[in-house]
């Protein structure tokens, strides 16, 4: 799990923490609920943080957007809200699984071809989505078929935008460890000028 937080005066507790204990209290779903496990967990992030920032003013305007996953031994659930983002590296190859809530997003969906950059760059900093904005949120929930040797790699924007896909996939073929793989995405994008917060998780199946 990944997120990004955003807004409020005071830091919160951690809502990578306390998702993760929903998720883990969800842990009695029959089968045919594995997706509900990332899903509920950030919703009930978003209510403990939406319903933090109406009974107290240092949280007010505090969000975060999330990405989150559930592995099953055979498939891995992916929830996510904003722009934090999850990839997987497979057979040396780096697929973009999730899509951004975003204006920039919307509008490439609805057609967009072009624009100004200064509009492109606004649009891609609005977010259509966050954790805790709103009493209600609708985490998009994608499931993926697992094989032995694949990566998964879950990064907040400070590392999405400010590498592009292909020097993530060259970092990630010339390291050796999952470890060492984030260190050198988060010192990538600090290094490219990011201007945001650098996070990421990489989990191997072996």
């Amino acid at each position: 799990m990944t997120s990004d937080a955003r807004g409020g005066r005071m830091k919160m507790p951690s809502v990578s923490t306390w998702a993760g204990d929903s998720s883990s209290s969800a842990t009695a779903l029959a089968d045919r609920g594995q997706a509900k496990l990332p899903h509920r967990a950030i919703q009930g992030a978003n209510r403990y943080i939406y319903q933090s920032s109406l009974n107290d003013a240092v949280y007010q305007g505090m969000c975060t957007t999330i990405v989150a996953a559930h592995f099953d031994g055979t498939r891995m659930w992916i929830a996510h809200v904003g722009d934090s983002r999850a990839y997987l590296l497979r057979r040396q190859s780096l697929h973009r699984l999730t899509e951004d809530h975003s204006q920039l997003a919307e509008k490439l969906r609805e057609g967009l071809t072009h624009s100004s950059k200064h509009a492109m760059q606004q649009w891609d900093s609005m977010l259509t989505q966050a954790v805790g904005a709103s009493e209600i949120v609708i985490p998009a929930v994608s499931m993926v078929r697992v094989e032995l040797g694949d990566c998964f790699i879950f990064a907040t924007d400070g590392v999405s935008k400010a590498l592009r896909t292909s020097e993530m996939l060259a970092l990630l073929l010339t390291t050796s460890s999952p470890e060492q793989a984030c260190q050198q995405l988060v010192g990538a994008a600090n290094d490219a000028g990011g201007h945001d917060n650098a996070t990421c998780v990489i989990v191997e199946i072996d």
